[in-house]
């Protein structure tokens, strides 16, 4: 910062703004000869090229501006090195201690999630939860001895989506009912029958054509009517297991189980039963099970846990084509903006910034995620890959090559400066506002038919993890992407972080929602995955920077400033005074020209838009860089390549072949040494489905088969068999006739067994840590 604002660099860069001092923007110019020089050259930047009349024949002089700053300095480009290896000293070290801060978090919280497990293929038919007790108890009989391990509680899931989806809209439309029918109305159907009678015949055309939009009671009764029948055919269906859910009593029967169990997801594919040594460890003898920690239980997202790999992998592809189309869309839409001006330009990126996260969520949606673990990752995904691109990468794309040193609008770095405080002012501001939040509680909720309505209403805004470290690391993408030319970047970077610390704390002590305990997934992925991509990003854009310079696509033609005969053929036209006027014909100046005076010609100095990577001095097609540029161009440009193939093989070895060559299990924290059934915030995977008519998730398991203190909620006003979608399919299919077992059968199952005080006392002192079983 200190060399681009001093004298030698840019004679102290008079007059230009505040904010952009100290950036690499450069004052010293002016028009020069360039003979070959044509407009198709500089076609998006009309105001750099210029004609003057001849007065030796009829054919215009062509001046072209040149930049008289030199940035490529190697003392400048080493403090820019240096801040690069500081960046990724900063990042491992903040990825240390997030992972020492993981571990003592989990220690310092004990929920189910450290006592249970999750089978991922089991057999269909094994829906009996004393089978599987029974298997995992005789698993680790030898680790344990006599006391033996466990097993607390059992969860079958099963494939039901589809009727649990059924019922769900059915509890919905009944709750719609139940707010638009008068008060004291019952729900049966031959009142609703009636009262939907009574509106048809006073219907007239205005309120048929509003029903197409909010269904009145006519409307929702046909809809009822429908799901009845669907209810009803989807119970002559046979629903297989799914996933199983096993908690353990003990925080050291649950990794042994883990160690004992954990294989390589091929074995698992091939049902390699060589590889398992103990017959105990395959269920029914013959089976290679795919077993692993589960997630919280507040987290697993139940109707789409018995997706196949490839209806997910179809739907990722389908969201990511459209994920595409909405950044061909975006980028035609602020380009559109950047011929206005670049603040106009800043707006319109702040804005789809804003607004992309809502298009991400339909898009998660879609998609089928067996937890909010890996929905969040998605999201997190499409929401930090497109504010990459709309925030830094478009505006590099969409800025002629010979603007970036330019100041003022339409050029880089004035866009950049003015993303910096959109992104610092609009996005605070409206989380400060929260607008939609107020007319929620301020004027919707007061005006709700019902209490429950209201609650609903109470709720706060949904927000989601993803989007928060989204938001962060598009700041910091931001700054690192520009660094080299924008150094005071560093600094704005801060105090929009700053600035988004309170802002949020401020949401979500006020006006979020409480989310569910996510744990560290998007944490994980983010220091593994994000933050790599970040810095090599860094070191890419910065090596292709300082090739760049002097961003002017102007070349020296050879002989030039020697009395060449050459070059003073070629200026022979040029010698004198001359009124150049720019083709756009907003800059008229007088241009004197000598006869030792150097000529130019055009030469791409971009090696970005050439296509060359990476940005070493071998891509030269004209050379255009001083000896002190190649040496710091190469030094840059092989650094990024190194550090680009590290990343790569990097994240390979992590993701891949630990996958799919050996079990990746590892221990996270000390085994506490509490039982399960003596944790006071004690819960069980229930399974269940959230709506957004009702303020706690509806339960899709029989309630009077589940202790109270497993579920995670509690509704002060309102038992738990209020939520049981059972009941509900009890109801319809009582015309059936069909038996209890087989209505029982139809949904999850959940079973508890709790321990003796006795076994709870000996499982208590069990601190050890259990090697490898295979």
């Amino acid at each position: 910062m200190i060399y681009f604002a001093s004298t030698e660099y840019s004679n102290g860069q008079a007059g230009v703004a505040i904010a952009l001092k100290g950036s690499a923007v450069c004052t010293v110019k002016e028009f020069v000869p360039c003979p070959s020089c044509t407009i198709e050259n500089f076609a998006g930047v009309p105001h750099r090229i210029a004609t003057a009349a001849s007065q030796y024949n009829d054919e215009d002089l062509v001046f072209v501006v040149k930049n008289h700053c030199d940035g490529a300095k190697l003392p400048l480009a080493l403090v820019n090195y240096a801040t690069l290896l500081f960046v990724i000293y900063g990042m491992s070290r903040i990825n240390r201690h997030l992972k020492e801060q993981e571990v003592k978090f989990d220690e310092d919280e004990q929920t189910a999630q450290d006592y249970s497990i999750v089978v991922k293929n089991p057999p269909p038919d094994a829906t009996d939860p004393g089978e599987w007790k029974a298997f995992f108890e005789g698993a680790v009989a030898a680790e344990f001895g006599p006391e033996g391990a466990h097993v607390t509680c059992c969860t079958i899931a099963r494939d039901n989506y589809l009727l649990v989806r059924a019922l769900v809209r059915r509890r919905e439309i009944m709750q719609k009912l139940k707010w638009k029918i008068p008060p004291g109305a019952t729900l049966d159907l031959p009142s609703l029958t009636a009262i939907a009678n009574a509106i048809e015949e006073k219907r007239n055309l205005i309120d048929r054509v509003k029903c197409l939009v909010v269904p009145d009671v006519p409307a929702l009764l046909c809809q009822l009517e429908g799901i009845n029948n669907e209810v009803k055919r989807l119970s002559l269906l046979e629903f297989p297991a799914t996933r199983i859910f096993a908690t353990f009593e003990t925080e050291h029967a649950q990794r042994t189980i883990l160690n004992c169990l954990s294989v390589g997801s091929r074995d698992v594919k091939r049902n390699d039963v060589l590889r398992i040594q103990d017959p105990k460890h395959l269920f029914r003898t013959r089976l290679v099970l795919t077993v692993k920690e589960a997630e919280e239980p507040s987290t697993i997202r139940w109707q789409d846990l018995s997706d196949r790999v490839w209806d997910r992998f179809v739907k990722m592809m389908m969201t990511a084509f459209a994920w595409a189309c909405s950044i061909g869309l975006v980028v035609f839409t602020v380009r559109l903006c950047h011929h206005r001006s670049a603040k106009f330009a800043a707006y319109a990126i702040a804005f789809f910034n804003g607004v992309f996260p809502e298009f991400a969520k339909i898009l998660v949606n879609f998609e089928s995620h067996p937890s909010e673990g890996s929905l969040q990752t998605s999201l997190y995904v499409k929401i930090a890959a497109f504010r990459w691109i709309n925030t830094a990468i478009i505006v590099t794309m969409i800025t002629p090559f010979t603007s970036t040193l330019s100041s003022g609008s339409n050029n880089l770095l004035d866009g950049v400066c003015e993303i910096f405080f959109a992104e610092i002012v609009t996005t605070n501001v409206i989380k400060f506002a929260d607008p939609m939040g107020f007319i929620e509680r301020h004027y919707l909720a007061p005006r709700a038919g019902s209490q429950e309505e209201m609650n609903s209403r109470m709720r706060g805004e949904e927000w989601h993890l993803a989007e928060r470290y989204s938001s962060m690391s598009k700041i910091l993408f931001l700054t690192l992407w520009y660094c080299s030319i924008y150094p005071a970047g560093f600094f704005l970077c801060a105090m929009a972080l700053f600035i988004n610390q309170f802002a949020e704390r401020f949401s979500l002590m006020r006006t979020w929602r409480q989310a569910p305990r996510l744990g560290p997934h998007t944490s994980s992925f983010s220091r593994r995955y994000v933050f790599t991509l970040v810095i090599s990003a860094m070191a890419v854009a910065s090596s292709y920077s300082w090739a760049g310079f002097p961003y002017d696509n102007l070349c020296e033609n050879e002989g030039a400033g020697d009395n060449d005969d050459r070059n003073n053929d070629e200026l022979e036209d040029y010698i004198g005074t001359w009124d150049v006027v720019s083709f756009d014909g907003s800059r008229n100046v007088e241009v004197t020209v000598s006869d030792v005076d150097p000529s130019y010609r055009f030469c791409q100095q971009s090696l970005y838009w050439s296509g060359n990577f990476p940005a070493i001095p071998y891509w030269q097609n004209d050379e255009w860089m001083s000896k002190e540029q190649e040496l710091l161009t190469t030094v840059y440009g092989l650094t990024s390549l190194f550090l680009l193939i590290g990343v790569c093989l990097w994240i390979i070895k992590i993701s891949i072949h630990s996958m799919i060559f050996r079990s990746n299990y590892e221990t996270c924290g000390k085994d506490q040494g509490i039982p399960f059934s003596d944790v006071a915030t004690i819960s069980s995977y229930v399974p269940e489905v959230k709506s957004d008519v009702f303020s706690y998730p509806l339960l899709a398991v029989d309630t009077e088969d589940v202790d109270d203190e497993l579920y995670e909620w509690k509704d002060p006003d309102k038992l738990y068999s209020y939520y049981d979608l059972t009941r509900d399919a009890r109801e319809i299919l009582k015309e059936t006739m069909m038996p209890e077992d087989k209505i029982k059968s139809l949904f999850s199952t959940i079973k508890h067994w709790p321990p003796d005080q006795g076994l709870s006392d000996m499982h208590a002192g069990g601190l050890r840590l259990v090697d490898e079983c295979r």
